[in-house]
């Protein structure tokens, strides 16, 4: 994103917030499609139409916790996942934030009890006012 065409627009990313992501392809505890893992799944696509499991060095290259490492900057980062989530396994949020938090980052777990993905859950006057909270603290002038 650092060329010409947005050369007015920082590309500085002051915070990260993800709603009940996927963390970890090579890790079978999300059942995003009956295809999971399969070169015509979503993430067997994102490995260039590989079955995840025959491949994994390519998928673990999709990793997140791969890349952190304590010498590695990162901006502070939020995450939130319901515990009924049949989409995404809530463990993928809970095993980037323990790396998160093994290194040393600044990082914020909220698991939401009973919440499925995408639910109206997140989306309570509370669970707002930690976004809009997180955002605040983390906006840079």
């Amino acid at each position: 994103m650092d060329t010409d065409l947005y050369a007015d627009y920082a590309t500085t990313v002051n915070a990260v917030i993800a709603f009940n992501p996927v963390t970890d392809i090579c890790q079978p505890d999300f059942p995003t499609t009956a295809n999971q893992g399969q070169a015509d799944s979503p993430e067997g696509m994102e490995i260039g139409h590989q079955d995840v499991y025959e491949n994994l060095a390519r998928a673990k290259q999709l990793t997140c916790a791969n890349y952190v490492h304590e010498n590695l900057q990162i901006p502070p980062v939020l995450l939130m996942h319901g515990t009924a989530d049949d989409t995404v396994s809530y463990h993928q949020s809970i095993r980037l934030y323990k790396k998160l938090v093994e290194t040393k980052k600044d990082a914020t777990l909220y698991i939401i009890e009973g919440a499925k993905h995408g639910d109206v859950a997140y989306y309570t006057d509370d669970n707002l006012a930690r976004v809009i909270a997180f955002v605040r603290q983390n906006l840079r002038k």
